[in-house]
């Protein structure tokens, strides 16, 4: 079996050659001075190769393990190569599919159901705020708390139906990459209730006849500039 000291001193050579750890497992001196790890193992009466890693960033004890890891693979009928490369495929599509991308496509879609000005503005300004939390985050992998951080920053400063709006633009988000398969949850549904509501202001309202009556005449005797307010005084009957 290796030691670490076998391997640090092992030298190149005009070729590179092979310094077994045992049940498969071996280090490969390169003739430029690197030290790659690999597990020769058969699949299906075949003889293949796993590549494991370099070394030093995949340590002895490492390698031990991704060895006894592939041979638990075997055991259950797996190919380890193959596993190894569905998981690299699949993080490179998650790394494609991150909270951003996701997002921009949903709201290039806002954009072509055309939504009034003033909506794909607020969306695009609530957007810009998640992005500070979620932007490279790849969609699977943003969970509740995730989610609750962005909430909770907009209702720290005291915007709670900014919070509200946020939570509706994130599930949104999350439902249209379930739609189109990039995710299998919405970690925004179960964040209902989660924030505090916003505090509703009620505005007195008139509700005799006498008093609507005069409010009516002091409007029509206003005699003050009304185009100061952006709009005309209407013409008496």
């Amino acid at each position: 079996m290796l030691t670490h000291i076998a391997i640090a001193n092992a030298k190149p050579a005009a070729k590179p050659y092979n310094l077994p750890d045992g049940d498969g497992l071996f280090v490969t001196i390169q003739t430029n001075g690197s030290k790659l790890w690999r597990f020769r193992y058969r699949f299906h009466q075949r003889q293949k190769t796993l590549h494991i890693g370099q070394w030093p960033d995949v340590s002895l004890a490492d390698a031990r393990m991704a060895r006894e890891e592939a041979r638990r693979q075997l055991a259950a009928g797996l190919d380890p190569a193959q596993v190894k490369r569905q998981a690299c495929e699949a993080a490179r599509i998650a790394a494609g599919n991150t909270f951003r991308a996701v997002a921009e496509e949903w709201y290039r879609k806002c954009v072509d159901e055309s939504l009034a000005d003033v909506t794909l503005r607020k969306i695009r300004w609530l957007l810009d705020i998640a992005y500070e939390t979620l932007a490279t985050q790849p969609i699977t992998a943003i969970s509740p708390p995730n989610c609750l951080a962005v909430l909770r920053k907009l209702e720290g400063t005291g915007r709670r139906e900014s919070a509200r709006r946020m939570r509706r633009v994130l599930d949104r988000v999350f439902r249209y990459a379930i739609w189109t398969g990039r995710a299998s949850l919405n970690p925004s549904s179960d964040l209902r209730g989660a924030i505090a509501a916003p505090i509703v202001t009620n505005i007195a309202a008139i509700t005799k006849a006498g008093a609507a009556g005069a409010l009516m005449r002091r409007i029509e005797g206003y005699q003050g500039q009304a185009k100061r307010r952006g709009c005309r005084r209407p013409r008496r009957a």
